[in-house]
């Protein structure tokens, strides 16, 4: 009997605590095109995910929440990527299989390259041309949107794309496996016409599925450019191999750690003289707990909030000397500095004049909006300079306000506003 029989049906055959990536790259098994599907089964019934991923998992994601890259204002934004159906990725890369498939190496589960990421990025940017298009032959400059934010043979890029990992669900591999068939494998090869007689010949290939962590580091304005792009070519195009029939499609959602969602929830019961000091060790204890740029700007926002609602009890507890409370007095003190520094707005003269109500008539106006999240199917708009949000049914989006909305980041998208008797009713993307 041969070796490799003797190795990989007694002494080498898969079980739990096996590398995926390893045995596949490896592959002590028959080599046969009919067998490759035999192996696949067998190997995806024995693998589990290894144990400590979950771990690296974890650590890898605070890691990437801290990073803030090479430049001064830079940030990591996360996201969940959550692939449609299934994708192939890696499959035409080297190995001893006919096929292939992306893994993570040390822990032998499915990834998507940043490269692919970048990819299909720079395709969708491409694909707008003007300033968004990419070299005309190698060695040339790109547009000057796109050199900005992928890069070309003057320098990188603004905008860096992490491997995506995926993200950890049961103990199951998210693997599966699939079969492509070549009708006219002579033709292919250049070596007889196609014939009705000619022999089809499979080929197993294995596909994956799930949700990944995706992560981008760069400035802020490149972010959203990336994200944008990112997020329609995932929708239209997908990623890895075999994208024309269905492959690769995924859709994106911005991470939002539990620190961020607790700060945005905060909302500290309207204060009093004598209540202030227990509100405001509450408040620090939260503020306290923001560390990356993300929930450091929900911190701000909290702030704002919790300052507007009692200004003058805060503004006379702040002021205060010294007392048991001065060290969370004088900690508070540096995030309300920002609000504080904001003057007063003059309170609006009395009319001397009462005059007879108007007809209420419509009037445009170009104003910043905000996505406001509630839940997976809801969420309201903010206009900047009211005090309120309102509600995405009763308003009238026009095309592609939506997606500019869910889109854009902390700087809001510029909209224009149809106003009804003081209340917004229709909203356009500015021209």
């Amino acid at each position: 009997m041969a070796r490799r029989d003797v190795l990989s049906h007694d002494l080498l055959a898969p079980d739990a605590t096996t590398n995926l990536a390893l045995w596949l790259d490896r592959y002590p098994w028959d080599l046969k095109l009919e067998a490759i599907g035999q192996h696949h089964l067998v190997t995806l019934d024995k693998v589990r995910v290894p144990e400590g991923y979950s771990r690296a998992y974890d650590r890898r994601k605070r890691s990437l929440i801290e990073l803030a890259g090479a430049f001064e204002d830079g940030e990591t934004r996360l996201f969940t990527l959550e692939l449609v159906g299934r994708a192939v990725v890696g499959i035409g890369a080297a190995s001893v299989r006919e096929t292939n498939l992306q893994l993570l190496r040390p822990w032998g589960v499915p990834c998507i390259p940043g490269s692919s990421l970048k990819g299909v990025a720079s395709h969708e940017a491409h694909a707008r041309g003007g300033d968004w298009a990419k070299p005309a032959k190698p060695g040339e400059k790109a547009a000057r949107f796109h050199h900005l934010v992928f890069g070309d043979v003057d320098g990188a890029g603004a905008v860096v794309f992490h491997d995506a990992w995926w993200t950890p669900e049961g103990d199951h591999l998210p693997l599966g496996p699939d079969t492509m068939t070549v009708h006219h494998k002579e033709y292919y090869e250049g070596k007889a016409p196609p014939a009705d007689w000619d022999e089809p010949t499979p080929v197993g290939y294995l596909t994956s599925w799930g949700k990944y962590l995706l992560a981008m580091t760069g400035p802020p304005q490149a972010l959203d450019a990336a994200e944008a792009l990112v997020r329609a070519a995932l929708d239209r195009r997908g990623v890895g191999a075999k994208t024309s029939s269905g492959y690769g499609r995924a859709r994106i959602e911005r991470f939002v750690s539990p620190v961020r969602r607790d700060l945005d929830a905060l909302a500290p019961p309207p204060v009093q003289p004598n209540t202030v000091t227990a509100v405001a060790e509450q408040l620090l204890r939260a503020l306290e707990r923001a560390a990356s740029p993300d929930e450091a700007a929900a911190a701000r926002r909290a702030v704002e909030r919790v300052f507007g609602a009692n200004k003058s009890v805060w503004r006379d507890w702040l002021a205060k000397g010294a007392s048991e409370s001065e060290g969370t007095r004088a900690t508070l003190r540096r995030w309300f500095e920002p609000v504080l520094a904001t003057p007063a707005a003059p309170a609006p003269a009395a009319p001397t004049k009462v005059e007879p109500p108007t007809t209420a008539t419509a009037e445009r106006r170009t104003m910043r909006a905000w996505f406001v999240p509630k839940d997976a199917k809801r969420f309201e708009v903010r206009f900047e300079g009211e005090k309120k949000t309102f509600k995405h049914h009763v308003l009238k989006l026009g095309d592609g306000v939506e997606g500019a909305l869910r889109a854009a980041g902390e700087d809001g998208v510029v909209v224009e506003v149809e106003v009804e008797g003081g209340k917004p009713t229709k909203v356009e993307l500015a021209r």
